[in-house]
């Protein structure tokens, strides 16, 4: 009785631990109450009838539960990740040089299959004088001196280490070890895997500076107005850095940052009557091949700016279009000098905008005029279709349930990526011409940020609460979710030389 009871006191600290299993906990507490009730019947009265019922009851117990209970004395602890979780020790860190050497010892007198009259020798000593063939052959497999199966590879390690709670890893490293699936390991394999183990560790140990070393240092100017600065666009003939404001404010910066030349969008600079025109810039992207500058805003238009000279001037105006721009994207072939290029934009409806520039470095638009160039020429939308000599607008409706949140051309596939707050559609990659299945990925809070690298194969997108990488042909699971940020990721952009992903949030 005293021992039982010692295993059961034992058990009952088991279900305390931290980490044990929920419902085994409350199926265990149930028996053990039912155990005390039976020994202390037991104790009472042996003569009765009940009590005979209960003794059967004890022995029955007994078999299913105590025994069970007195092999499993401590708690399982479930390891998702070997390699990442801190509360696992990695075998890596409790390998010696001693144990090495014992292991590349142990691998070099490791024997090989029998030989066909070896075998031949056992199959006969198995069979001869019995009535019933025994096939020693069974699931055997054949390897050459030196090598070792799974079996042999974890007893060797559990001897050498002396004890057996590697025995998880011991199986993932094998796996890892066998890059040939043949289920047989060498002195080299396992050499190759450990050294490549190591260099991740003193990578991660010594290599992880911080990308940005110090305090960041504030530049501000007073003829800047305070709003968001939405985007910094660096100006490559120029050598200069552009700053576009919430409000319509231009600001060009030079290389010491030092304020340059500040410009309003808006025809005046009443802060009232902004209001009333509605003109907030939503976005603005840097057309590099004929150095100009392209901004939308919330009054459903783009003003397109020259960049050639030191002094930014606004050239074009294209007001009046269908929906409001909201992102911007272009692109040009830096090999052909005279081809024509891409300016796209999504907008408030869930649509994608293609506007073609057939003659980019000889002019956007047509402009008969030939306005002079302290006045900016006014376009207005529906006479674009008279302007097919320059300009062509194609238009992809029904990308998005939602506002299209960030838009990005991929020339080598001649599709487009496009992400929106919606989880039903958060992130969608269709070809122009939709001749192609379309992929969409979804997330139940939206996507509010993206960047895509064909080099690493991956899209990375941020939102109010993860960063995820995905596979661009599988939509139903991402293939990591990176989770540190506490408020809402703002941008996210992949730097493909050192494999890393730069992300934003809105956090101080």
């Amino acid at each position: 009785y005293e021992i039982v009871i010692d295993v059961l006191e034992r058990y009952r600290k088991v279900m305390n631990e931290v980490g044990y299993d929920k419902n085994g906990k409350k199926e265990g507490v149930g028996k053990l109450n039912d155990i005390y009730a039976l020994m202390d019947a037991l104790m009472m009265s042996p003569d009765s009838g009940y009590i005979k019922k209960s003794r059967k009851r004890w022995t029955d117990v007994r078999k299913k539960f105590i025994d069970k209970v007195a092999k499993r004395s401590t708690p399982v602890t479930v390891v998702k990740s070997f390699d990442r979780d801190e509360g696992c020790p990695r075998i890596e860190q409790h390998l010696s040089l001693t144990n090495f050497q014992q292991l590349m010892d142990r691998f070099a007198t490791t024997p090989g299959s029998p030989s066909q009259r070896q075998r031949g020798l056992v199959w006969a000593k198995n069979n001869i004088g019995t009535k019933r063939l025994v096939n020693s052959e069974k699931n055997e497999i054949s390897k050459k001196p030196g090598q070792m199966t799974r079996r042999e590879f974890k007893r060797t390690l559990i001897e050498l280490l002396g004890t057996q709670k590697f025995n998880r890893q011991l199986d993932e490293i094998f796996s890892k070890v066998d890059v040939s699936c043949d289920g047989l390991v060498d002195w080299e394999d396992f050499c190759t895997y450990t050294l490549l183990q190591y260099q991740e560790l003193d990578y991660e140990r010594h290599n992880r500076e911080p990308p940005f070393i110090g305090k960041p240092k504030f530049f501000s100017d007073p003829r800047m107005n305070k709003e968001v600065i939405i985007r910094i666009l660096y100006i490559s003939n120029s050598n200069r850095y552009t700053t576009v404001s919430k409000d319509g404010t231009i600001g060009v910066w030079g290389v010491d940052l030092e304020l340059v030349q500040s410009l309003q969008l808006s025809p005046t600079n009443n802060e009232d009557l902004k209001k009333k025109l509605n003109l907030w810039v939503t976005d603005a992207v840097y057309m590099k091949n004929i150095n100009k500058l392209a901004i939308s805003t919330t009054s459903r238009d783009l003003y397109f700016l020259d960049t050639t000279t030191t002094t930014l001037m606004k050239q074009f105006h294209l007001f009046d279009l269908p929906s409001v721009p909201l992102c911007l994207d272009y692109w040009f072939d830096p090999l052909v000098f005279d081809a024509r290029s891409l300016l796209l934009y999504g907008d408030d409806i869930g649509n994608v905008t293609f506007l073609y520039f057939n003659k980019p470095h000889v002019a956007l638009f047509d402009d008969p005029a030939q306005i002079r160039r302290d006045r900016t020429c006014q376009i207005f939308a529906k006479d674009l279709d008279h302007q097919s000599e320059f300009v062509q607008m194609q238009v992809l409706t029904d990308m998005h349930k939602d506002w299209v949140r960030r838009i990005k051309y991929l020339p080598t596939h001649s599709s487009i990526v496009s992400c929106s707050s919606n989880g039903r559609d958060s992130l969608v990659v269709r070809d122009i011409d939709k001749k192609k299945k379309a992929y969409t990925f979804r997330v139940t809070k939206g996507i509010d940020c993206f960047d895509v690298s064909l080099l690493w194969n991956i899209i990375a997108t941020g939102s109010s609460d993860a960063v995820r990488l995905w596979n661009p042909y599988v939509t139903n699971k991402p293939v990591a979710v990176m989770k540190g940020h506490q408020l809402a990721i703002i941008d996210v952009v992949i730097y493909e030389d050192q494999g890393l992903v730069f992300s934003f949030a809105k956090e101080e």
